[in-house]
């Protein structure tokens, strides 16, 4: 028996992305507005859409094996991917483990929500699954055109699914497709979403062009993507196509409401990865922002350095002015103040002199004047004893 034919190992390449879409088209809902479920046409001798175990196993060991990066992420879309049942994701996880080869595998599954049960929680909860939820806002705009196969409204049974989630704490995310109905009431919308738990919400443009002829031939009622640059106007949008300007009113309403009350406590991904680029932006121009204030500050350090120099040495000057005008003015208030002193003493000593001279005049003059009254008095007082002994004589005669 010839030996088996390993295939040669796949170079590695940094991280990429791939969504997976184990059951192709097949879907247990007919959104009026869904491209793919007319892709089951394309494959018309096709029965059973349901990815191999063997092209299972391929994928994920090549998808693992194929990127040099620690984690690697797998999307798993549909269609409906659930309808492929519990196990076939078991499978996927044990294959997973067992390529990992000390990678962190994470897995995100995009559902309806229609089939989610308690078994359905407990696994995507227990795997650590990311969970997003199909829902277009509340019952008249979701059920506008997210019908089942037979017509019926789907509202009820989406949030029926979404509480296992709850009940088992599985992460998850709501991704809302933004049509001609629902992108009249944003707010509505945006609200309702936040009530029922969600908090990252994804909101997808839906833009659909007609069938052409070239679409028509291949039985599909949707005409393929124009290349890029290119118009093409046999082929004009549907109906339920969201119109340019209300998808911009549609998101500037919620803008408006989520950065007023809702930043960093629910998250839109277009707006979050705009902050992202602006966060980027934003540090950039703190750190251009930063170096010109360096320049600045060392410019106005320079500048203040020869400012305080200047005014060092202005005051420097100044105080040798003071000092010398002190100096000055102190000696020439000491000579005034001796001048001062010198005047008064002259004053003073001629006011002496003057006083002594009065004094010793008037000691004089009081002096004669007591002299004289002394002789006086000594004349009338020998007057009187003359007069008196002649007196006394006469009457001694007689």
């Amino acid at each position: 028996m010839p030996p088996e034919k390993i295939d040669p190992p796949v170079p590695a390449v940094p991280a990429f992305h791939i969504m997976t879409k184990p059951i192709g088209s097949i879907c247990n809902l007919d959104c009026k507005y869904c491209y793919y479920l007319e892709k089951e046409q394309l494959y018309p001798t096709r029965e059973n859409f349901r990815m191999a175990d063997q092209v299972l196993e391929e994928s994920v060991r090549q998808t693992i094996q194929s990127q040099a990066a620690p984690e690697i992420s797998f999307a798993w879309q549909g269609g409906e991917p659930t309808l492929l049942g519990v196990d076939f994701f078991r499978k996927a996880v044990e294959l997973q483990r067992r390529y990992a080869d000390g990678k962190k595998v994470s897995n995100a599954l995009q559902t309806n929500g229609l089939l989610l049960d308690d078994e359905w929680g407990a696994f995507l909860s227990e795997n650590q699954f990311l969970v997003g939820l199909s829902i277009d806002g509340p019952r008249e705009l979701h059920d506008r055109y997210r019908v089942d196969k037979g017509g019926q409204p789907t509202f009820d049974r989406v949030l029926r699914g979404l509480e296992f989630l709850k009940k088992h704490q599985t992460e998850f995310n709501t991704l809302t497709v933004v049509n001609r109905a629902n992108s009249q009431h944003p707010l509505a919308v945006y609200r309702f979403l936040k009530e029922i738990g969600s908090g990252y919400l994804q909101f997808i443009p839906l833009v659909e062009r007609k069938a052409d002829r070239a679409a028509k031939g291949l039985g599909l009622d949707f005409a393929e993507p124009p290349l890029a640059g290119h118009w093409s106007p046999s082929a004009p949008v549907t109906a339920w196509s969201v119109e340019s300007r209300q998808y911009g009113e549609f998101l500037v309403q919620i803008f408006d409401d989520w950065v007023r009350h809702d930043v960093g406590r629910y998250f839109v991904q277009i707006f979050d990865v705009k902050e992202q680029f602006c966060s980027n932006i934003s540090v950039a121009k703190q750190d251009f922002c930063s170096n010109i204030m360096d320049a600045k500050q060392d410019f106005c350090s320079n500048i203040c350095g020869a400012k305080q120099d200047f005014c060092s040495n202005i005051w420097s000057a100044m105080q040798d002015f003071c000092s010398n005008i002190l100096g000055a003015r102190q000696d020439f208030c000491s000579n005034i103040l001796d001048a001062k002193q010198e005047f008064c003493s002259n004053i003073l000593g001629a006011k002496q002199d003057f006083c002594s001279n009065i004094l010793g005049a008037k000691q004089d003059f009081c002096s004669n004047i007591l002299d004289a009254k002394q002789d006086f008095c000594s004349n009338i007082l020998g007057a009187k004893q003359d007069f008196c002994s002649t007196i006394l004589g006469v009457k001694q005669d007689f």
